[in-house]
């Protein structure tokens, strides 16, 4: 790569690289690919180092916060169970962070408020953005406005704010 960005030829630069021509690779490629036959390496079980393994009982706080991130990515119709799950979490999480003498403890249950706090900034983002994405289809041009102007308040720079924008263009077209 370093030879075809001074300025090498891109040909020259892939034979020396590849001691082949690229359609000498290719066409060997091609070949390995058809024979079906991959190499790999086999590596014995008994070669491995005995893994480690530690089982331990996860906190309620824990448990709600895991099914909750459960339920909000793997089941969207859930959303509202998902929603309860990590309230109650975020409370139970609350609670830990006041009451612990541990820094780590507090850390930790910082860090998940976080998390829960973020999920629900993007909730909230999804459910304004199908709404007005709905209002925009059925033609509602007062409620895409103000749903539009709600979610402007909660969107994100990025991505988000790009699929706003290209909503509002469908609902002034």
């Amino acid at each position: 790569m370093r030879s075809v960005v001074e300025g090498a030829d891109p040909e020259r630069a892939f034979r020396e690289a590849f001691g082949r021509t690229q359609a000498e690779v290719e066409a060997a490629l091609e070949v390995y690919v058809q024979s079906s036959s991959f190499n790999y390496l086999r590596v014995p079980l008994a070669s491995l180092p005995e893994p480690r393994v530690e089982v331990a009982a996860m906190a309620p706080a824990e448990v709600e916060y895991r099914l909750g991130d459960l339920l909000a990515h793997a089941v969207p119709e859930a959303r509202d169970r998902a929603a309860a799950r990590l309230e109650e979490a975020a409370e139970l999480l609350a609670w830990i962070q006041a009451t612990t003498r541990d820094p780590a403890t507090a850390g930790r249950a910082a860090t998940q408020l976080d998390l829960i706090a973020q999920a629900a900034r993007h909730n909230q983002f999804v459910e304004l953005f199908l709404r007005l994405d709905d209002q925009i289809t059925a033609g509602d041009a007062a409620a895409a406005r103000a749903t539009l102007a709600e979610l402007r308040a909660v969107v994100k720079p990025g991505r988000q704010s790009e699929a706003v924008e290209a909503l509002a263009a469908r609902l002034s077209s």
